[in-house]
């Protein structure tokens, strides 16, 4: 059998687009949990003010049973970065690699570059594309599930 992403035996230092967390949160699908649970999961704050702008949607949306309690199990796996500690030239790098396709991206990005061993986990063609060709690890959520 295949071993999925996932499945490594060792952990992963994720960085998470907000859209990721909006499929869980609407899906209640319990692989994104696996991935949450099994590697080192990171946002930037921002991904807040974002769930807070998207919540009327989030909840008209979700199909989840118990959809308090699966923000509070997803939260609990996730690492809330402050923009403060991103270095002010990869958070300048990340707005100039995100103007062509949507700059509110570039707190993602500029997390992912001040790390540097990060993945980014997007659902966001458009992004992943600009990220690798700008030497930035991004995946699609979709091929590691």
């Amino acid at each position: 059998m295949e071993k999925t992403f996932y499945q490594n035996t060792f952990r992963k230092k994720l960085i998470l687009d907000s859209n990721v967390i909006f499929s869980v949160l609407i899906s209640g699908n319990r692989k994104i949990l696996k991935l949450l649970k099994e590697n080192e999961i990171y946002a930037p704050d921002y991904i807040l003010l974002e769930l807070n702008k998207y919540e009327e949607m989030i909840v008209k949306k979700t199909k989840s049973i118990g959809f308090k309690e699966l923000i509070i199990e997803i939260f609990k796996e996730i690492t809330i970065v402050p923009m403060i500690y991103i270095d002010k030239k990869n958070r300048d790098k990340a707005k100039k690699i995100c103007k062509d396709t949507d700059i509110e991206d570039a707190p993602y990005i500029a997390l992912v570059l001040q790390f540097g061993d990060a993945t980014f986990i997007t659902r966001d063609k458009k992004l992943i594309e600009c990220a690798k060709r700008n030497g930035i690890d991004a995946m699609d959520l979709k091929d590691i599930l």
